[in-house]
């Protein structure tokens, strides 16, 4: 009897390890706009057992090195893209540490640069961390590098590029 529990006990592991992954774990693809509208950029993001999958691709830019963050609100109106809010920073934490902090990415000299980072403090799913957040959050470019130690924003600068995350039922469609 003993083994026979046993045996289902470490059965039991790997299931929920694959489970971790629903095949509702959509990915979601944003389009990222510079302040006259036009598209400089694009975010996937594929939600993993232990985080996010993010990968940031630029276009068009100059070259140089940008932050790049997660905003708290899915709006990216006016040429300043303050209504993205503050850094989405669920757990209050200090900025280099909380969930909104990227890599900062490298553009090259033909315009073009790239991140790709698994977040481990974001998520696709409901709940507090959750990028898909009722109203959504943002995804933003800023000007300068992020020092990762200057409150609140890393000394990152200007906001030149904003994307909007938001859940399907909350994108309005033009026609």
């Amino acid at each position: 009897m003993k083994a026979v529990i046993m045996t289902l006990v470490s059965l039991s592991f790997p299931l929920a390890a694959v489970a971790a992954v629903t095949p509702d774990d959509k990915p979601v693809a944003i389009i990222i706009n510079d302040p006259e509208g036009k598209e400089v950029g694009a975010l996937n993001m594929t939600q993993e057992k232990d985080g996010v999958r993010v990968q940031v691709n630029l276009k068009m830019m100059k070259p140089g090195t940008y932050a790049v963050h997660f905003h708290e609100n899915g709006s990216c109106k006016g040429a300043d893209f303050k209504s993205a809010g503050e850094h989405f920073n669920p757990n209050k934490q200090k900025h280099g540490a909380h969930a909104g902090d990227l890599k900062n990415i490298e553009v090259k000299a033909d315009g073009t640069g790239e991140i790709a980072e698994l977040n481990t403090k974001v998520s696709l799913r409901e709940g507090p961390n959750s990028l898909l957040k009722s109203g959504g959050t943002a995804i933003v470019v800023h000007e300068k590098a992020d020092d990762y130690k200057t409150q609140p924003s890393g000394g990152s600068g200007k906001r030149i590029a904003c994307g909007e995350i938001k859940r399907p039922d909350e994108t309005k469609v033009s026609q």
